[in-house]
């Protein structure tokens, strides 16, 4: 047998060599498997409904005036049509100058980025395209994780493959976060320069970019310092792009914040009426409260808002209705007759969103069927004048019923009108 130890150590290294070479194949197998679900599996991470933003809803008269908005998220979806070039190139300069040359990783940023923390031993520069902040902003959490990365990735290819440019960007700009409860780039316009998107000029198209990436700390509001210089920031960035020049940077550079807070109080006096909309629209069509604070409906209502601010301010000082000191309450509709429209409605002295709407609530007619049910129709007769005299005075009517007075009292007779407006029983009754 010690004529074959001579090849023992060819076969160790034989079997060292196989082994290696399946490692190899493994690994290789494993990297093509890899990079197959990251350019495929993107439709994994990504779902229709994630591509489907929240919107807050209108509720506006037959003449477009805006009585109300509901909403999970402050957010009005615009078109990217409706957005200004300019405003467009700012977010682009200033979040991801490559936007139109990657498709959606970039890798020369990715490289200039770990160069640049490198060299200051700390991270300075983030290398996320703008479809992988839409990836993330969509579909993923904010944990700082290799996996979630990776999906990001996963995510960003997917969305580049299957939508332009432009339809990226639309989504990006309508679903990004600019503080204070504002979604999107038409609120952000609305809440912070009180104009729409379509609106917007340079200066103020690139204070709302340099937002997104800390929007309390760049708040125009709370912090106009830090919110100039990131715009100022923003706008040699667009200066390096080419995307404006030299001198109008400067210009622009020079300009006030111009940020105008909206200064009218939360008024409530449409609430009634809204919450009314909100259980019809539940009962009738089978939308929920939630789906109109997220769907992005247009709601036509028949509410005269004139007459409903008074009636809701007048139901609340109690000026025309008796006894309401304290804890009383009350309700209030004003109907059209013709159509039953209903133009004003009134759900409590106070009413505000959550409260119990008294103009569902049964309660008893009492006193104020009178009016309604005997003097009126009595009045509309030849017979009876509002000095008709009537009898007061205790008796039983149908064999076994016998109404009393409130207080006791009775003055044998008296006319319709003193009846009416001592609210007396008995000849109610009898009439």
């Amino acid at each position: 047998m010690k004529q074959y130890d001579y090849l023992k150590p060819i076969q160790r290294a034989a079997r060292r060599v196989r082994w290696a070479g399946i490692i190899l194949a493994i690994l290789v197998m494993a990297g093509v498997l890899g990079y197959i679900t990251i350019l495929f599996g993107g439709r994994l991470v990504v779902s229709e409904e994630d591509l489907v933003l929240d919107e807050k809803t209108f509720i506006e008269t037959k003449d477009g005036e805006i009585i109300e908005e509901i909403y999970t998220k402050n957010r009005e979806i615009v078109d990217i049509s409706d957005i200004p070039e300019h405003v467009q190139q700012a977010f682009v300069a200033i979040e991801d100058s490559r936007f139109y040359e990657h498709s959606g990783i970039d890798f020369k940023s990715i490289v200039r980025a770990v160069y640049k923390d490198i060299i200051a031993m700390a991270k300075v520069e983030g290398a996320s395209t703008i479809t992988q902040q839409l990836a993330k902003n969509i579909s993923l959490s904010n944990d700082k994780t290799w996996m979630r990365k990776t999906k990001e990735v996963m995510a960003a290819i997917y969305l580049e493959r299957n939508f332009t440019k432009d339809e990226i960007l639309e989504l990006y700009l309508n679903g990004i976060y600019f503080g204070e409860g504002v979604y999107g780039i038409e609120a952000a316009a609305e809440h912070y320069f009180q104009s729409p998107a379509s609106e917007l000029t340079v200066a103020e198209g690139a204070l709302l970019a340099g937002m997104p990436k800390a929007p309390n700390s760049y708040s125009p509001f709370d912090n106009p310092e830090e919110a100039k210089e990131r715009r100022n920031l923003v706008l040699s960035r667009m200066n390096d792009t080419g995307s404006i020049s030299a001198a109008d940077m400067k210009s622009y550079q020079g300009a006030t914040l111009g940020a105008e807070e909206d200064e009218s109080e939360s008024e409530t006096w449409t609430n009634s009426y809204v919450d009314l909309v909100i259980a019809e629209a539940a009962e009738k069509y089978d939308i929920s409260r939630d789906e109109l604070k997220r769907g992005g409906y247009r709601v036509i209502v028949e509410m005269d808002p004139v007459a409903q601010r008074i009636a809701a301010e007048n139901v609340k000082n109690g000026e025309f209705v008796p006894g309401t000191n304290g804890e009383v309450q009350g309700a209030l509709t004003l109907m059209d007759h013709k159509t039953g429209a209903l133009r004003a409605v009134v759900g409590g002295r106070d009413f505000k969103h959550g409260d119990i709407n008294r103009v569902l609530t049964s309660h008893q007619p009492a006193s104020a069927i009178k009016p309604l049910a005997v003097y009126g129709p009595a009045l509309m007769t030849e017979k009876y004048t509002p000095y008709t005299v009537l009898p007061d005075e205790k008796q039983e009517f149908s064999g076994d019923y016998t109404p009393e007075n409130y207080d006791g009292e009775y003055d044998g007779s008296v006319s319709l009108y003193q009846a009416l407006s001592q609210s007396k029983n008995v000849p109610a009754v009898w009439l």
